[in-house]
């Protein structure tokens, strides 16, 4: 294979078709519903409201909400273009911007190819999740910071973009602080203005959440096992935007090769020492950190190329190997979307329980949202902040889920109004090593509770207190 493709003109259209092929493979085989976040935004779009009566049997909405904002006019229709329209756009707005910073014309359109085909990429615009409208405010906000005329434009997205992802906002900011301090010095009140009004944004909105709600809690379960930072921040490892193991790799020869004076760039090395840190706290920045090191990936594919091959088929296999292996990380990134839960199993699960009398569900918090889509209250989701009582809540079901006590069960289950209980075998498989321990044990030899659903491993409690 010939780099030089890259440089005909058409090279960029080429590399539209791949990013177009990538991105409609998972909502033309698994549509928009893959995870929790399109079952919560496509919920609160469809009566909006600044309060969901739903999580956590009712609490204010503190995240996200530009996320489900934007999906008003029409929330099944939105969820199955907006991240594919989104997408392209981004697309495009990144040549623009490579082309600010690179000259090289086939260093562009490479850097392009390998971030159409990056897993980041892929999870962030194959569906609609919490990435999908911030990322791409991001890209148009840096576009527009990098081009004089268009500076001004970037004001409504610093104000907006808080209110679609915080962390992502976060990193957003970094890149700004960089690029400003690092190459566009006479932009510092500018920035430091921006900064400003995006502070008194999120400011106000605190203080407003603060008044109804009290102080949040920010309170999440540990997290077991030991902490692994790669197992974070590659793809192949279990990330689920994370980066690919042969990017990566690529990018380790780019980093060699681009120490040339013509490609060396503090903002660039630096910006990806930045992200890189910062993921150890924000997984977000992955999306940052995997823009640079595709553009740095690609100039590493550029400098194996300009090797000087004694055997020209040998150079061309290994070229090939090296375009498999890129797109072996996409087509993993879309396997990964298409057997992404929810199962077929949950979801017939989360119809039948739609038909039920509305009522109090307990389940784990991974079950939250569906519980909440299937138009049940849930005791407890995976949304902890501003969450009312989320430590206590969690105790009492760890409690809950250990004692064969009836009284200590009917106790915690009246104290949030339980009527009925889904549990899984996943939630079996984190709570119980047996059939007759804690809970399983009460559901089963006790005539206060009966099967309603009991399917694909998936069961369905009634609380029937009155047998």
């Amino acid at each position: 294979m010939n780099l030089q493709l890259f440089t005909k003109w058409y090279a960029k259209y080429l590399v539209f078709a791949a990013m177009c092929l990538f991105l409609l493979i998972v909502p033309i085989l698994r549509g928009p519903w893959i995870g929790t976040e399109p079952f919560y935004y496509s919920m609160i779009a469809s009566d909006f409201s600044f309060y969901d009566p739903l999580s956590y049997g009712g609490r204010i909405l503190s995240d996200s909400i530009l996320n489900a904002l934007i999906l008003v006019p029409a929330p099944n229709i939105f969820l199955n273009l907006l991240p594919f329209i989104l997408g392209v756009i981004s697309f495009f707005l990144l040549g623009k911007i490579f082309s600010h910073f690179f000259a090289d014309q086939r260093l562009q359109n490479l850097a392009l190819f390998i971030t159409s085909l990056s897993p980041a990429f892929i999870y962030t615009f194959s569906f609609y999740n919490s990435l999908t409208l911030a990322t791409f405010l991001s890209i148009l906000g840096f576009y527009f910071y990098t081009n004089k005329n268009l500076k001004y434009f970037i004001v409504p997205i610093v104000v907006l973009l808080p209110f679609s992802n915080i962390a992502v906002a976060v990193c957003f900011f970094v890149l700004l602080f960089l690029f400003t301090f690092l190459i566009k010095k006479d932009r510092k009140i500018f920035f430091f203005n921006l900064f400003l009004l995006s502070f008194i944004a999120i400011f106000v909105y605190a203080s407003v959440l603060i008044a109804f709600m009290g102080f949040p809690t920010n309170y999440s379960p540990g997290i077991e096992g030991s902490f692994q930072f790669l197992s974070k921040i590659m793809f192949d490892l279990g990330s689920p935007f994370g980066l690919g193991v042969f990017i990566v790799l690529l990018a380790l020869v780019g980093a060699v090769g681009s120490w040339e004076k013509k490609y060396s760039s503090p903002f660039f090395f630096i910006s990806i020492v930045s992200f890189l840190i910062i993921s150890f706290f924000l997984a977000e920045s992955l999306i940052f950190l995997s823009l640079f090191i595709s553009v740095l990936a690609a100039f590493g594919l550029i400098k194996i190329f300009e090797l000087r091959w004694e055997n020209y088929q040998y150079k061309s296999f290994i070229t090939m190997i090296i375009f498999l292996g890129l797109i072996f990380s996409s087509i993993s990134q879309v396997t990964h979307l298409i057997n992404s839960e929810p199962s077929k199993e949950t979801i017939e699960a989360m119809n039948y329980l739609s038909t039920l009398e509305p009522n109090v569900v307990l389940s784990d918090a991974e079950n939250g949202v569906w519980i909440n889509y299937a138009g049940h209250k849930s005791v407890i989701d995976e949304d902890y902040f501003f969450a009312p009582n989320a430590e206590e809540r969690y105790n009492d079901l760890q409690k809950l889920y250990a004692s064969r006590d009836l009284a200590n069960t009917t106790e915690i289950l009246e104290k949030y109004d339980v009527g009925y209980i889904w549990i899984d075998e996943e939630m079996k498989e984190e709570n119980w090593d047996y059939d007759t321990e804690g809970l399983l044990f009460v559901l089963q030899y006790t005539n206060d509770y009966y099967t309603m659903y009991n399917k694909d491993g998936i069961q369905i409690w009634r609380v029937n207190r009155n047998a």
